[in-house]
């Protein structure tokens, strides 16, 4: 076992270990914010948890004032998904887009900018009955290229699966 007592990961500073539990370490930290938390080792490390969750109640509190737009909206989580596979070096897609050079657009950094071109261009709010397979998605269609209006369409997630697989069987 490492003694993380005294690192630093994001707000977090580790004060004490806490407990063990199904081989996994546990860590009291003190938040910047004042709050303490206890948070599982290698959450810490890999970056997934960085403070008490006042980091993410700041994000969606600025994002909500900023937008104005509810922050459990659908497209709003779409929205985030596509940010973290291109932005997070921690984030568990980052290899497959980030990591291999695909970004989101400069206009799409603005979820109000991605919001209006989404429902231009198809999006549509799903009716709770709709299945998973058809709730709609966001395809790249050259999936070399990035996140950018010329480059994405939204179809079922169904179809965007069966691209997926097309794609792979025809690299091989």
């Amino acid at each position: 076992m490492r003694n993380e007592i005294g690192n630093t990961y994001g707000r977090l500073t580790v004060i004490a270990f806490d407990h063990k539990r199904k081989g996994h370490i546990y860590y009291k930290c003190s938040c910047s914010c004042g709050c303490t938390t206890v948070t599982e080792a290698g959450s810490l490390r890999s970056g997934r948890t960085q403070s008490c969750g006042c980091l993410r109640h700041e994000f969606l509190v600025q994002q909500h004032t900023t937008h104005g737009y509810a922050d459990k909206e659908r497209l709003y989580d779409i929205w985030i998904g596509i940010k973290q596979r291109c932005n997070n070096r921690n984030y568990k897609l980052y290899k497959w887009y980030g990591g291999k050079g695909v970004k989101l657009c400069y206009e799409w950094n603005d979820y109000v900018a991605f919001r209006t071109w989404s429902y231009a261009n198809g999006y549509k709010d799903q009716e709770p009955e709709t299945s998973k397979g058809d709730a709609l998605s966001i395809d790249r269609i050259d999936p070399d290229n990035d996140y950018c209006p010329e480059n994405c369409r939204w179809i079922s997630l169904r179809e965007n699966v069966s691209h997926m697989w097309n794609k792979q069987a025809n690299q091989r």
